[in-house]
Parts: structure tokens; C-alpha cells; sequence
């Protein structure tokens, strides 16, 4: 090597690398073995691979396979500034006949390499040498005389070394090239996304994740999967370092360059980072360090990038961050560039180019639909405002606060649009209008009603001062409507939508139209058409915002009101156009509600990953998740978790700071009571006042009343009854029968399926429980057993546990069907991926499973499942799936 180590950088390696599971090394084995079985006919192997690729491994295996009587001897070379003579020999002295060892001594006037050779001679063998990278010369010398007799040697010689260490000057390329002659070349390449998931086993975070950053480097993977949750494990970071020591000073400025690049620098900017920092350049890559792409020199793995960032003192970082500002500031056309410049300046503390490219990438971003993007550049911006114009500080928080409500973080949005609001000129009426209006819608979505009243006023007085009509108007409804003033809040609607639809001011009439929709007594059939007005009204006036809610208000409507199609046109609509535009906010709700659809149409595993991906949102108010939580809460009661308590209190903050969805809590509180075998504890009297009320509606009402007609139908006589569903007034007026065929008949198998078991009649009880069975609603099972008994009923269904009867493992039909995937190896991830529920529903799938058969192990369970998969037939004499009989 040439050159020397910069002051302080580590020297050789740090520790041994740690021998690692074979994973995708099924081929270069078969190679070795076939050399093997071709003894005594002599062989040679070259085992080439970068530093972690498992070569130590794949030579370790290949030694302990050796036929029995075949002796097999394994050493490896040292990386030491002097190393020993014959060092990987050493390893195996004592394997050796005496002879070698005198020659290894010095004594008895023999050449090394020919007592080994003559030893070699007397019965076939294996000799594997590991890390020649590090071979001394002697070692080297020793290579080249068994290579060269190799014809006449029984030996298999394997030799591995690191390629990523062998550049064109290495003393080991002559004896490569000697090697190669007689050998077979084995090369380990980095293992695919299958590898890394089989090297997981347990369950992980992100394997997705852990395979991008290793880039299927073994020892990368290995040691991630080791510390999960560390950003660079301290092995890696050790063992990255070790592969650039040695390397010139001027080296590793260039790879401190690099690193503190994520996406690389230009490979034009190369011999501007100093002298011969080309040619430092190739011996970064042929040590594995970087690599060309995309007409960039960037690091080959994130974890290269992210150990050597780590490296850089933070006066020496902030050097080159500014070094990068100044080389790339005269070329930047491009949105990508002017956000890397912008990133370079915050670390170099370069306040004004800092605030120029951050509000140039942020605004771009905007422009792109980025939005989280955008956020980060124009918070960057803000914080070297000292450096913007007036113009540019007020673009930057109007920028930022829209940003913020669409990637959900009211809160932050509501300072920028206060600081905003507080630099207006007073005497600009309308701007002031404009930007207090926008602040009391902020303050409610920040769950803040006496906050946005005061800016709604301040909204009002403002536009009262000017001679904007439609943004007077505009502003007195959403007054009206904080005040929760129905009658002013209906007469402005109709004026503003009447007045924007003229002035052509499409986004505000579509905000009336959809708003308006949602705050009316929800009757699905009347408002479904005015809210696809509005979303027409949004599309055709560009507005992201109002197309968004007006997509979330109908996917809701139709859910609640339990028109199934229609949820799921909307649904697939509303999610695909939001997540295309990166509409975090309305996305979110979106899955909150599709909860509550999966919840009602019997797909409660489905129901259940959309909920916790509502629910996991970090920072969310619990007014946002109530469908979720609902939903989270009802299934848990249903089957009887533990953790039931919790959810209903989860899901009555959420009802309660909604508002609209309260009585969907007292639905869930009622279905507790009634399971319970309790009363209904004035429960009847809160959904009478709330019936009471103007916002009233069948489908908000008809759930709690399903459950409080069968705890006390006197309790809830005094409700009207046209604010029932059809299939509850039925049950209400004695048609069991023709209820739950109502129910059934709009898709809620459940609803029907608790009619059905409230039946005497045994037939008809069998079938409820089968059915109920199969959504793994035990307890709902459990109490409809007791009532049938305190009713006298004969010949109630018996046998084992309901949602797992005919599993001869007493698991639920999910449970069956996980196991089934774990007889497959399958991880956590690819187990939600193939059942399409989310990772954290699948771990408890898994804990479950393994509880239930008394197993400590996935590897346990999957040999269990594939025993188990011999043993039950999948179909009757018929075939016909297995019935379960009860």
C-alpha cells in the first residue's frame, strides 16, 4: 500500500469478524464439495468476496463437511504491520507431521514449502487459508510452490481473500494470477431481500430497510438485525473505518467529502477536493468504500456513509459542507440541487445561503406536491430569517403553516399562520381578513374552539372593513358555524355558496358545499349528491383541500350509514388521489374510517391494521382516530382481549372530542353492558338527549340501539322512532327474522348472526355460532350460550372453543392461517405483506400461536404446522372443505 494513515485514524483491523449463519452459499459449497470429491486428484480454489460476505463461513463449513479420514485443516493470516512468516501454518502445527513443524522452527536444514509438500503427499487433504489479503511473503512463496505442483499434491488448496483489499500493487496479485492458473474462482455476492428476511427469523422492524442500508453485505446484515434501533451498530462502524486506514491523508478527505454527501457529489467536483484525488478515488473503491453511479461518486452502502460522517470532527465537517456550497452553488438549476445546497449550508452554518436555497427547495417542493419536503426546507428557512426580506419571511411562514396542516401538525401551522397574521399591515383588510379566518381554522383543528372563535371574529370585523362580499359572507358562516348557530350558519351558507359560484371562487363554494353536508342530521341519501357536488366543485377549482375532505366526508357517510359499495368506491377513490398528492392529513383519515367499514362488513383483522396505522400516528388528536378506536375497541370486547377496558376508554376521548361520533361510543359502552349481562347504566337516557338534538341521525343513533332494545327497551321507548335504521325498528317491533335478513341482507353478518342466536331453535343457534365462529367473536358467543341456557333452550351447540372448533390446535381461523405461513419461514413482515394485515397484528397472530401450542420458538410452531398440514385432511369425502361440527 502507499501512503500513510492520517493522524489518528485507526490501523488494521478492529477485532474478528464474528462467523455468521450461511445463507445463499448452497452453490459456492457445491463447488468446493465437488473439488473434494475429485481427490486425490490435487485442486485449487480461490474464494474472492468483499469484507463481511461470509468467506471465513463458507471456509469453515467446507472444513467441518470433510469426509471422514480426510483431514482438513483451516488458518488464516494476520493483519499486523510485521506479520509472522508462515503465519496460517502456525494455525495448524499441530496437525502437521513433525517434519513440517521442525522445517516451521527453522531446524533441520529442509525448506519450508518442501516439507509441507511432502506432507501433503502422504494422504489426501484440505488445506484452507483465510485472509490472504494479509499473507506474508513467506506465505505467499508457500502458495506458489503447492500451486505449481498441484498435479502431483492430493490437496484441495482453497484460499480466500477480501477483493475489495486487492488493488493493482498488491503483492498478492502475482500469486493470484499463478493460482488462477490451475484453480476455479469462487465469488460470494451479497445476499438478495429473500436472505436477509430468512436471516431475520424473529420479528424486526424493517427488513426492507436493513437490506437497502447493508446492500446484502452479511456482516452489515447481521449486525443490524444484532442492534435494531441503532443507527450505525459500533461493530460496523468499526469494521467500515478499518477497511480505509492506511489510506492517505488526502484519501480520506475525499472520503469525508463523500460521506457528508447522501446522494454523492459530481464525479467533476473529484479533482477539485484536492491533489490526486482521482486516483484516491479508485482506491476508495476498490476497498468497497464508493462507488460510481449516476455520474456520481457516492459511498456504497448508507452504513459506509454514515460510519465515515461519523468520523469527521465538527470543525472539519462544517469546512466542507461549506467547500460543497461554494463548488455547487454556481450550477444549481435544479429543484434537487437547490435542496442538497440548501441541506450543505444548514451544516456549514452558512445563514444566507442557508435561508436562500432552503426557501427556493421548500417552495419547489410546494410546487411538486412534496409536502413534508417542503416543510423541512421552509423551517430551515425560518430559522435564518435574518437573512430574507420581509416578502420572503412572509412567503416562508404562509408556506409553512399550509404545509404543516397537510402533513398533519396543526399545531405548528397555527404559530406560522399567528406570526403571519401578526406582521399584517392593518390597514390591508383583506389580507388581514384572509389570515385571521386562516387562523381560527387552524386553532380548530387544534381542537381549540374558543381560540377559533376569537379569530373567526377577528376574520369577520376584518372583511367587514372592505368591500369583498364573498369573503364577508364566507367568513360570517364559519363564525356562525364555531358559535354551533344553526340558523345563522345555514342562512350564510346558502349566501356564500351563491356568491362564490357567481365569482367564480369554486374552492370556497365547494368548502360550504362539503362542510355543510357533514353537519347536517346524516341522511346518506340526501347528502351523498351535495357532497359530490362539492368534490366537483374542488376538482374543478384545483383546491387540494376541499377535494380531500370531501372525499373523506363521503367515504365516511356512506361507512356510517352502511352503503358498502359506495364506502369502498369512495374509499379507493379518495385514497389513491390523496396519496398521490402526499395528503398525509386526509389520507390518515381515510384509513380511519375504512376501520370502521372493515369493522362492519366482518373483516376485523383488516379492521384491525387500519387501526393501529390510524392509532400509531404519532401526535394525532384522539378526534381524528374515533372510527378507529371504535373499532380497535368493539373487536376487542368481541373476543374477549384483555386489553377491552382500555380501548372503550380510548375510544369515548376520541367520541367525546368529535362530538358527531358519540353516540358510536355509547354503542361500543351498551355492547360491554350486554355482554357483561349488566344494565344499561343511563346510557338510554344519553343517546335520548343526543336524539334530541338537530344533528340526530339514524345511522349515529341505530348501533347503540341495537344493543341498549336488548338490555331495556323500556329505557329507550321515549326515542323517535323515524330516527331508526329499518333493521332495528323490525327487531324493536318483534320480527327477529326478517331483522337479521335485513342485516345480513346490507352485508352485517354479525348484526344478523346476534339475532339469529338469540333464537330457540338449535338449527338456527348452530348457524349463528358457526358464523360468529369464524370472526373469532368468543364472547359474543359465550354470552348468547348463557341467555339460550337461562332460557331453557335444548340441545344448544356444545363442543370445543367457537372460533375454533375443528382445529384440532384450538386456533381461530387467522391463527390457522398464520401458522400456516410460518411453515414457510416467514417473518412477521412478509406474514402481514401475504395476509394483508399490518406487522404489529401479525407479532400478536404469532404470540398467540405460540402460547396456544406451548411452543418457545417460531422454528417450533413451523415444524408444527408442517407436521400438522400432513395429518389434516383439507377436504371431505365430498370435496367440500371440512365442516366443523358443534
Amino acid at each position: 500500500m502507499t501512503g500513510g494513515s492520517a493522524p489518528g485514524r485507526p490501523r488494521g483491523r478492529v477485532g474478528r469478524v464474528k462467523r455468521m449463519p450461511l445463507v445463499e452459499r448452497d452453490e459456492q459449497l457445491a463447488v468446493l464439495a465437488g473439488l473434494a470429491r475429485g481427490l486425490p486428484q490435487g485442486a485449487v480454489a480461490l474464494v474472492g468476496a468483499e469484507a463481511g460476505a461470509g468467506k471465513t463461513s463458507v471456509l469453515r463449513a467446507f472444513v467441518d463437511a470433510a469426509a471422514p479420514g480426510v483431514p482438513a485443516r483451516f488458518g488464516r493470516c494476520d493483519d499486523l504491520t510485521a506479520p509472522a512468516s508462515y503465519a496460517p501454518i502456525w494455525d495448524m502445527a499441530l496437525t502437521l507431521p513433525p517434519a513440517v513443524r521442525t522445517a516451521l522452527e527453522g531446524r533441520g536444514g529442509i525448506r519450508m514449502p518442501v516439507a509441507l509438500a511432502d506432507a501433503l503427499r502422504e494422504r489426501p487433504s484440505i488445506l484452507a487459508i483465510d485472509d490472504v489479503q494479509w499473507a506474508d511473503e513467506a506465505t505467499l512463496d508457500l502458495l506458489g510452490h503447492l500451486a505449481r505442483r498441484i498435479d502431483e499434491v492430493p490437496v484441495v488448496l482453497c484460499v480466500a481473500y477480501r477483493s475489495d483489499e486487492i488493488d493493482r500493487d498488491h503483492r498478492f496479485r502475482r500469486v493470484a494470477a499463478e493460482l488462477s492458473r490451475v484453480g476455479t474462482r469462487i465469488e460470494l455476492p451479497p445476499l438478495t431481500l429473500r436472505a436477509v428476511r430468512a436471516l431475520a427469523g424473529d420479528p424486526i422492524r424493517d427488513v426492507d430497510s436493513i437490506y437497502a442500508r447493508s446492500g446484502g453485505n452479511p456482516f452489515l446484515v447481521t449486525e443490524l438485525l444484532a442492534h435494531d434501533g441503532e443507527e450505525t451498530p459500533p461493530a460496523v462502524a468499526d469494521a467500515i473505518v478499518a477497511r480505509a486506514a492506511g489510506l492517505p491523508d488526502a484519501a480520506w478527505h475525499l472520503l469525508e467529502t463523500v460521506a457528508l454527501a447522501p446522494g454523492g457529489i459530481p464525479l467533476g467536483l473529484v479533482p477539485k477536493v484536492g491533489p490526486d484525488a482521482s486516483r484516491h478515488a479508485d482506491l476508495a473503491i476498490g476497498r468497497g468504500l464508493l462507488e460510481i453511479s449516476g455520474g456520481r461518486l457516492r459511498c456504497r452502502h448508507d452504513l459506509v456513509r454514515a460510519a465515515l460522517a461519523d468520523t469527521v470532527t465538527p470543525v472539519r465537517a462544517r469546512q466542507v459542507h461549506g467547500f460543497l456550497v461554494e463548488q455547487l452553488a454556481a450550477d444549481a438549476t435544479t429543484a434537487a440541487d437547490h435542496a442538497q445546497i440548501a441541506a450543505h449550508a444548514v451544516a456549514a452554518g452558512d445563514g444566507p445561503n442557508a435561508a436562500f436555497f432552503s426557501l427556493r427547495a421548500g417552495e419547489q417542493a410546494r410546487a411538486d406536491g412534496a409536502h413534508r419536503e417542503a416543510l423541512r426546507h421552509l423551517v430551515n428557512a425560518l430559522a435564518h430569517r435574518a437573512h430574507l426580506t420581509d416578502n420572503e419571511i412572509d412567503r416562508a411562514l404562509d408556506g409553512a403553516a399550509q404545509e404543516a396542516y397537510f402533513t398533519h401538525d396543526p399545531s405548528y401551522a397555527l404559530a406560522c399562520a399567528t406570526e403571519l397574521y401578526d406582521r399584517t399591515d392593518p390597514a390591508a383588510t383583506a389580507t388581514a381578513g384572509e389570515r385571521a379566518w386562516w387562523c381560527s381554522r387552524l386553532a380548530h383543528y387544534s381542537g381549540d374552539a374558543e381560540l377559533s372563535i376569537a379569530w373567526a371574529e377577528r376574520a369577520v370585523d376584518a372583511y367587514a372593513l372592505g368591500d369583498d362580499t364573498v369573503h364577508e359572507a364566507y367568513s360570517r358562516w364559519w363564525l356562525a358555524s364555531q358559535r354551533d348557530d344553526e340558523g345563522e350558519r345555514d342562512a350564510w351558507s346558502a349566501r356564500t355558496v351563491e356568491l362564490a359560484i357567481d365569482a367564480g371562487e369554486l374552492e370556497i363554494a365547494a368548502h360550504l358545499m362539503v362542510t355543510v353536508a357533514g353537519s347536517r342530521p346524516l341522511r346518506a341519501e340526501v347528502y351523498v349528491p351535495r357532497l359530490v357536488e362539492g368534490l366537483d366543485l374542488g376538482l374543478r377549482g384545483g383546491s387540494l383541500e376541499q377535494t380531500a375532505r370531501a372525499y373523506c366526508n363521503l367515504a365516511w357517510i356512506t361507512t356510517v350509514s352502511r352503503r358498502f359499495d359506495d364506502a369502498e368506491r369512495w374509499l379507493g377513490e379518495g385514497l389513491e388521489w390523496t396519496f398521490d398528492r402526499d395528503l398525509l392529513f386526509w389520507w390518515d383519515a381515510m384509513i380511519d374510517s375504512r376501520a370502521l367499514l372493515r369493522l362492519y362488513q366482518g373483516r376485523w383483522d383488516d379492521a384491525l391494521t387500519d387501526a393501529a396505522a390510524t392509532l400509531d400516528v404519532d401526535g394525532r388528536l384522539d378526534s381524528m382516530q374515533v372510527c378507529a378506536a371504535i373499532a380497535s375497541a368493539t373487536i376487542a370486547l368481541r373476543r374477549g382481549e384483555t386489553d377491552a377496558a382500555s380501548a372503550m376508554d380510548h375510544a369515548d376521548r376520541a367520541a367525546d372530542e368529535s362530538g358527531m361520533e358519540r353516540p358510536l361510543a355509547l354503542a361500543v359502552r351498551a355492547e360491554a353492558a350486554w355482554l357483561r349481562g349488566g344494565a344499561a347504566d343511563g346510557l338510554g337516557e344519553e343517546l335520548a338527549t343526543i336524539a334530541a338534538l338537530p344533528s340526530a341521525a339514524p345511522w349515529l343513533i341505530g348501533p347503540a340501539m341495537f344493543w341498549l332494545c336488548k338490555l331495556d327497551r323500556a329505557d329507550v321507548s321515549g326515542i323517535d322512532r323515524a330516527l331508526l335504521p329499518d333493521p332495528v325498528l323490525l327487531e324493536l317491533d318483534g320480527d327477529a327474522a326478517d331483522a337479521a335478513a335485513a342485516w345480513r341482507a346490507m352485508g352485517c353478518e354479525f348484526e344478523a348472526s346476534v339475532i339469529d342466536g338469540l333464537s330457540d331453535d338449535t338449527g338456527t343457534l348452530r348457524d349463528a355460532f358457526e358464523a360468529l365462529a369464524r370472526l373469532g367473536a368468543d364472547a359474543t358467543i359465550g354470552r348468547l350460550r348463557r341467555l339460550a341456557e337461562q332460557r331453557g333452550v335444548v340441545g344448544i351447540p356444545r363442543g370445543p372453543r367457537a372460533a375454533t372448533a375443528g382445529d384440532p390446535d384450538g386456533l381461530t381461523p387467522r391463527q390457522a392461517e398464520v401458522l400456516a405461513l410460518l411453515a414457510d419461514h416467514l417473518t412477521d413482515a412478509e406474514i402481514a405483506e401475504a395476509l394483508t394485515i399490518s406487522t404489529k397484528t401479525a407479532g400478536h397472530h404469532v404470540s398467540a400461536i405460540l402460547a396456544r401450542l406451548g411452543v418457545g420458538s417460531r422454528r417450533e410452531a413451523g415444524a408444527h404446522a408442517r407436521a400438522r398440514a400432513r395429518d389434516i385432511p383439507s377436504a371431505d369425502a365430498n370435496g367440500d372443505a371440512a365442516r366443523p361440527v358443534s
